[in-house]
């Protein structure tokens, strides 16, 4: 099921929204590790998840599928908002060094060419 960016924004001001925010933040924190200097990319609608990287990373990005519509994010500041598809992102091979993606397989048909996209952009550990 694809959900667009304007339900996507609704849920998330819902109350589950908040509590299912709060939740997952928590653990995509503790699984990001130190994202200092790292070149992060959040895809699909990650955006809830990933203000804690914004003032350590070196660069954040939010890629939002064509399908899915896109919203500016952060809302101060420039904004890091990406139209695209993703399974063919405007991004060189090896280009990001963390990948949250969140809302992003919905909007995809086939799963392993995202997947063989994602392996493309993201840098070898």
């Amino acid at each position: 099921m694809s959900t667009d960016v304007t339900r996507l924004i609704e849920f998330y001001k819902s109350p589950l929204g908040k509590i299912s925010r709060a939740l997952v933040r928590e653990e995509v924190i503790r699984l990001s590790g130190n994202v200092r200097g790292l070149r992060v990319l959040g895809l699909g609608f990650a955006t809830p998840y990933m203000r804690f990287a914004l003032d350590k990373a070196e660069r954040v990005l939010a890629f939002m599928p064509a399908r899915q519509g896109a919203s500016a994010w952060p809302r101060e500041g420039p904004s890091h908002t990406v139209l695209c598809d993703p399974l063919e992102m405007p991004l060189t091979d090896a280009a990001v060094d963390l990948i949250i993606a969140v809302h992003a397989l919905e909007h995809i048909a086939d799963a392993e060419e995202l997947m063989r996209e994602l392996w493309r952009v993201a840098a070898p550990n």
